[in-house]
């Protein structure tokens, strides 16, 4: 028995396929499919969430940068914890990135500021 993916929403075909180029070479069309279920509202979609957060990395480190030269370490410091929090947060994810949106990248430039 072949293993078969149920697509939905913005994956289907007609709408922006940008971050989905990696995975069509492997996939073909066996036809169109429905479910019963319930859709639930999330809020955010998590890897929008995960890379606004690691974007916050790059402004937390112009703001540690700004303290030091302030001469306030102890607050800093404070702000370099929450920054390594962050990175180890968003390095917990490992997905490819057509689902992540560029975290992985992101997460690399976080951990040249950290």
């Amino acid at each position: 028995m072949s293993e078969k993916v149920f697509v939905y929403g913005t994956l289907m075909g007609g709408f922006d396929r940008r971050r989905r180029a990696g995975i069509d070479t492997r996939m073909h069309l066996v036809g169109r499919g429905w479910i019963e279920a319930a859709l639930f509202d999330l809020g955010i979609f998590p890897a929008a969430w995960l890379n606004g957060l690691a974007e916050v990395v790059g402004e937390f480190r112009r703001h540690v940068l700004d303290m030091i030269r302030g001469g306030n370490n102890d607050r800093a410091e404070e702000y370099l914890e929450a920054m390594d929090t962050i990175y180890q947060t968003i390095t917990s994810f490992d997905y490819p990135n057509a689902i992540s949106l560029g975290l992985r990248s992101r997460s690399d430039n976080a951990r040249g500021m950290v």
